[in-house]
C-alpha cells in the first residue's frame, strides 16, 4: 500500500481520533498515516502480507492485546474521573440550593 499524497510505502495504521472514523470503519476502511508526509487517509483493510504482521500492519497479537488493555484502562479512568466530577458538582449544587433559615436579627432578640 502506498500513500495517495506522496506515493511513499512508509505508512502505518492510525488510531481513531475523530467520530467520523467509526463510519469509515463500518464501511470497511481503516485510517492510515504516511510516515514521510504525515498525511492521514482511509483505505480498505488489507490482507496480512507477512506472518508477523496482522491485517492492519501492526505488530503481533501480544502488541494488539497490550494496546487493547491500554485503551480500556484509559477509557475506564476517563469514566471514573467524569463520575467523580459530576458527583462533586451535584454535591455543590445540593449545597447551594439548600434552604437556609433566615438569620436572627438583633430586633428579634430585644422583644
Amino acid at each position: 500500500m502506498n500513500c495517495p499524497h506522496c506515493g511513499s510505502s512508509e505508512i502505518r495504521y492510525s488510531y481513531s481520533s475523530q467520530w467520523s472514523d467509526t463510519i469509515h470503519r463500518v464501511l470497511g476502511r481503516d485510517a492510515y498515516r504516511c510516515r514521510k508526509c504525515q498525511v492521514r487517509f482511509f483505505q480498505r483493510r488489507v490482507k496480512a502480507a507477512s506472518g508477523n504482521l496482522n491485517e492492519r500492519g501492526e505488530k503481533g497479537e501480544q502488541h494488539s492485546e497490550f494496546m487493547r488493555r491500554k485503551r480500556l484502562t484509559r477509557r475506564l479512568l476517563t469514566v471514573a474521573v467524569l463520575v467523580l466530577m459530576f458527583s462533586v458538582f451535584g454535591l455543590f449544587l445540593l449545597r447551594i440550593t439548600k434552604d437556609h433559615p433566615p438569620p436572627i436579627s438583633a430586633q428579634g432578640l430585644d422583644q
